[in-house]
Parts: structure tokens; sequence; C-alpha cells
């Protein structure tokens, strides 16, 4: 048990779930995942790598410097992209362009590949996230590219200061996405058990995500189950007064009766 808290006379034990689920595997609606630990790469959702590399001819050209910085030295592209008029020079430019992005990518580390994929979603103005997390233990360390999903576009607003309202909600939700695969990946998940005054379990729930209890719903679960149980009892006492009241029971025999509920 990690702790206990004191409810109306009830005991909420706080322990750790050791068999979480993985949301990503099981939970709908959240961003699709690519992640790099261990220099291995573990993928959630639907995510399309050669779609993300595949540049238009319009992409390319209103990007353009930003394409030449993330193939650096790479000649052989550089040589390709040494003049914007090269593109509009030759129709078929563009796919042995794409044939070469992909080739550099592979080539790369798996952290520089995400931060490959980071750079072109960014070009295509596709809502993702970047980032990191730490375990406990070291070498406890992830990377991850979280990419939100295609129903964005149906729900885009037009006017600017919406649009910055609501890129600014879907980075948070971006945000908050990336925390709920930490809590699982560093073991951050937790469940109670509710015990009356004799010690007897009335209540447990698992499955609660990050180790702020408040935040997370499991206090309030919690609470919400000892109130449950309150009305309950009252009820059931309640309706028994009501029957020895109809059955002429003596008052002084009701008390006891009562406590036995």
């Amino acid at each position: 048990m990690l702790e206990s808290v004191e409810y109306k006379g009830y005991t909420i034990k706080i322990e750790n779930d050791h068999s979480p689920i993985n949301p990503f595997e099981e939970w709908n609606g959240l961003p699709s995942l690519l992640v790099n630990y261990n220099n291995c790469f573990s993928e959630y959702g639907s995510i399309d790598i050669d779609d993300i590399l595949t540049l238009t001819r319009e992409q390319i050209k209103n990007n353009f410097k930003a394409v030449q910085n993330v193939l650096c030295d790479h000649r052989p592209l550089l040589t390709i992209l040494r003049t914007e008029t090269y593109l509009d020079r030759f129709d078929n430019a563009i796919e042995p362009l794409n044939e070469y992005l992909h080739e550099f990518y592979e080539g790369l580390t798996k952290k520089d590949k995400l931060a490959m994929l980071s750079d072109f979603l960014t070009i295509k103005d596709v809502p993702h996230l970047l980032t990191n997390s730490y375990g406990y233990s070291q070498g406890d360390y992830v990377e991850m590219l979280l990419i939100a999903d295609d129903s964005y576009k149906n729900e885009h607003p037009t006017l600017s200061s919406l649009v910055d309202n609501y890129k600014e909600r879907l980075q948070k939700e971006l945000q908050d996405s990336a925390a709920l695969y930490s809590s699982w990946a560093w073991g951050d998940v937790y469940g109670f058990t509710v015990e009356d005054k004799e010690g007897d379990e009335i209540d447990s729930c698992w499955g609660f995500y990050g180790d702020n209890h408040e935040k997370s719903g499991l206090i309030e679960h919690a609470k919400n189950a000892i109130d449950c149980t309150i009305r309950y009892n009252r009820r059931v006492k309640l309706n028994k007064l009501k029957e020895l009241i109809k059955n002429s029971v003596a008052i002084e025999k009701r008390g006891d009766i009562l406590a036995t509920l």
C-alpha cells in the first residue's frame, strides 16, 4: 500500500496497479504514437511513414530552406536542391527527390528519424508533438512522436484567433497523451480499495494513470463509492424502520435491529 486516506469513517487504500493495460493498445480516440526505446521503434495507431516523407512540388518550393536544413550535408540531395528552379524546369524532378528523401531517412539513427519525421510533419502542417520521457531508473528513457488523427481537419476553424485557440487545445491533448503513455511505461498506474470501520472491503477500482490522484480521478471515484455506500445504507435502514413501525415492533427493540444492518 502506498498511502491511505480517511473519509467519513472509511479508509481509502491506494496501491500500484501491477497489470495495467497499455492505453494506446486498448483505448480509442488517442493520437498515433511512435516510440523509440532502447533504439527500437514501437508503433501505435496508424502511421504511414512513407506518406510523411513524400513531399509534393509545392511543399518543397514553399519550404525550400526547411528541406535543405533537414538534409544537412547529404550532397546528392543538396545538388538537386541547389536551385529552386530545378523543380520547375523538370517535370519528373519530384519523383527522384522523394526517393532520395526515403533513402536518406533509412540511413539515420532512430533519434534522427523521429526528428526528420517531425520536420516533415511541420512542413505538411500536421499537428504533432516530439517529446521525451524519463523513468525512475537509469536508462529509463523514451522518445515519442505523437501525431493527431485526421479528424482535426474536419474541425479546423478559419478565423485566425480560433485557429490559435484550436492549435493550443490540440497541443494540450497531445501533451496529455504523452503523459498518459509515460504513466503506463514507468508504472505510474494506481488503484484503490475502500474498507469500512471493521476492515471489510466494500469497493475497489484500478487503472488510474498518473501519480496525482486528484487529477487522475482516483480520489473522486473512491469518495463517490463511499458516498454511494452511505446513501444505500441509509435507505436500507429507513426502509427497515418503516417496516418495524408498520409491524408495531417495540421502540426499545428497533435500535438493536437497525444496528445489525
